[in-house]
């Protein structure tokens, strides 16, 4: 954990920020504007002002999301393309284990990790869509066994980008089976002895193996509801991570909305449920809520009730984070509670980015750094 701590992740910051989903501005996470109509693909002009933006603020994490099917730029290219046009963001590329063979993503990853200057991070997925692993014809197997594939998957990885050059590789697993001269696979990544690893566990086999591995924790954050019921989970995950020898980030992300008041919060929350009803999204909304519940074993601990409401306000908003949604004090108030909880970073996914990212900037972040939450973007500018 030393030397991930050097970079980003080691900010004098309380509560380090990132966006979520960035490589995805196609209606999957929210619109640009109420006023004009979803885009049918990926727009790179909106994943650049909103990753420019971010970086500019100072955030330490710009995290792409691995949907499918979706019009999504792929994970890597665009981790790629971010290096060269940020400066002090780590650049989090999901992998999902499932489908990318260890090898290929090691030597990727390393490779992004030299052109941005050592700013690459992992955001590394077990596997759980199965149209994904179906169209790679790939098995997803059972729950837990993907998380026996993932242990094999990181371990060849780690190899590739730790063995000296020169040396060979010789990897007999279960799941994978590899010979190579690791200086036939060049570069190496500039942060050893491996980029940050972040990924999101929601099962008690998820947990053990996030703590066991990851240097950020991704939580659910409808596990974070309340606050001293985040309290708990989050110590508990930090109790988990040092039974292993290890210290581990708390991450969690929210749907931010925000207005200058209540009422025009409200208004505004209201005018983007209706911008994105319609049958077809609200449907592929509900399948994919219960395509998440069924093979991350996430949400199996909501009661009935709980789990409808859930699902509906997901299928309202589109999104699954957990909204945080009020006036900029009350936002800052909120965010003050979870860091208060131990929470180490949030992950922000904005309904309406080309307005919500401007106004987060204006009037949502100078309280975060008055309330003492974030250091003065100049200072960490200088």
């Amino acid at each position: 954990m030393a030397d991930v701590l050097k970079g980003p992740l080691a900010s004098p910051n309380r509560l380090r920020l990132g966006t979520f989903g960035t490589n995805d501005f196609s209606g999957v996470l929210g619109v640009g504007r109420l006023n004009e109509p979803l885009p049918p693909e990926a727009q790179w002009p909106d994943s650049l002002m909103a990753m420019q933006a971010a970086d500019r603020m100072g955030f330490e994490a710009l995290v792409s999301v691995s949907t499918w099917p979706a019009n999504s730029f792929d994970t890597m290219t665009w981790a790629g393309a971010a290096a060269a046009v940020t400066q002090r963001a780590l650049i989090f590329a999901t992998v999902d284990m499932s489908v990318v063979h260890p090898v290929m993503a090691a030597r990727q990853l390393a490779s992004i990790d030299q052109i941005s200057g050592g700013r690459v991070g992992a955001n590394l997925v077990a596997g759980w869509r199965r149209p994904l692993a179906e169209a790679y014809g790939v098995d997803l197997l059972d729950h837990d066994r993907r998380y026996d594939r993932a242990e094999e998957w990181l371990d060849l990885a780690r190899r590739f980008w730790t063995t000296p050059l020169t040396e060979e590789i010789h990897f007999d697993g279960e799941f994978f089976k590899s010979s190579l001269v690791t200086d036939a696979t060049q570069p190496k990544p500039l942060q050893q002895p491996a980029p940050p690893i972040m990924n999101a566990g929601s099962s008690e086999r998820g947990y053990r193996f996030m703590t066991e591995y990851a240097d950020l924790g991704f939580i659910p954050n409808i596990e974070l509801a309340d606050l001293e019921v985040a309290r708990q989970r989050i110590s508990a995950v930090k109790e988990l991570a040092s039974r292993h020898g290890r210290e581990i980030q708390v991450w969690t992300y929210f749907f931010l909305l925000s207005r200058d008041t209540e009422r025009e919060t409200e208004e505004h929350l209201q005018e983007f449920i209706r911008h994105r009803d319609n049958p077809r999204d609200r449907a592929a909304a509900q399948e994919e809520m219960e395509r998440i519940r069924a093979e991350t074993h996430t949400y199996t601990h909501l009661s009935e009730e709980e789990w409808n409401a859930t699902r509906d306000r997901v299928m309202s908003l589109g999104m699954h984070g957990h909204p945080l949604v009020g006036p900029p004090d009350q936002i800052v108030e909120q965010l003050m509670g979870f860091s208060d909880a131990g929470l180490d970073g949030v992950l922000f996914v904005w309904p309406c980015w080309r307005d919500d990212i401007p106004y987060f900037e204006d009037r949502i972040l100078p309280r975060m750094e008055q309330a003492g939450l974030r250091a003065a973007s100049s200072a960490l500018q200088a």
